[in-house]
């Protein structure tokens, strides 16, 4: 097998280091985030996988078995592996923080198991991971519109399990013509194209940040890129996302 690629710095437009996401199959947002955020001589390669809910189903898991995770997720990762990318990163992190015992490692394990030279992340272990390198760790959170109340609980619990423990958080909506759907349908039927910067800038600065050291948009599928190029009402602290920090840390790792 030939050898895997490094990432050089400085780095020429030439590609040096091709990583590779798994999304959700409807999910369009890190595609487009994390494209936009990958430096010259990064390539952003996309496998997509379907997630296992039926319209008004909550998702709470995979439900997997500590070796294996679902053989959607297995199929993504082989796509990628024939692809030839050097790294991968799954863009989801609902996964991640309703089975925090099991779920990151055996993601991990499984896509070693296709190709023990890559270099992996989840992105709920990216956060977290990017969070500790910056010094942040009492993020106020921005909460999806689409998350239910099972979604908000697990996450604030994971983030306890690695000593992030958030001061408030804030579930942005969508507005009333949206309150009819239940939560966990309002990404599906196109909330993702609701979601406005200014809008989520506005919300944050009329909250009480009061203990917080950062934002934290924990969802890969909700915009956010484009609350960090919005001069002059840009957030009011350093800003995490999934997708961000899930990039952040394959770069870190192929340094």
């Amino acid at each position: 097998m030939p050898p895997k690629s490094t990432l050089e710095t400085p780095m020429d437009h030439h590609v040096r280091y091709r990583v590779g996401i798994v999304v959700v199959d409807n999910d369009p947002v890190p595609e487009m985030e994390v494209n936009r955020l990958a430096p010259p001589g990064v390539s952003i390669h996309v496998s997509r996988f379907r997630l296992p809910r039926d319209t008004g189903q909550e998702f709470l898991g995979d439900q997997i078995s500590a070796q294996q995770p679902g053989a959607h997720l297995v199929a993504a990762l082989e796509t990628l592996n024939r692809i030839g990318v050097d790294a991968v990163g799954l863009c989801f992190t609902s996964s991640s923080i309703f089975d925090p015992e099991t779920f990151d490692k055996a993601f991990i394990d499984a896509a070693l198991q296709i190709n023990e030279g890559w270099n992996i992340a989840t992105a709920a272990q990216a956060i977290i991971s990017d969070m500790e390198r910056k010094g942040a760790h009492s993020p106020f959170i921005v909460v999806p519109p689409w998350f239910t109340a099972p979604t908000i609980d697990a996450l604030t619990s994971y983030l306890k399990l690695y000593g992030m423990e958030s001061p408030g958080l804030h579930q942005h909506e969508l507005g009333p013509a949206w309150d009819a759907y239940p939560r966990q349908d309002r990404f599906d039927l196109g909330g993702k194209w609701e979601i406005q910067p200014w809008q989520v800038v506005d919300d944050l600065r009329s909250r009480n940040l009061m203990g917080a050291d950062s934002i934290l948009i924990p969802g890969s599928g909700f915009p956010s890129l484009d609350l960090l190029s919005r001069n002059p009402a840009q957030p009011p602290l350093p800003l995490f996302s999934a997708n961000k920090s899930l990039l952040n840390e394959l770069l870190h790792q192929g340094q």
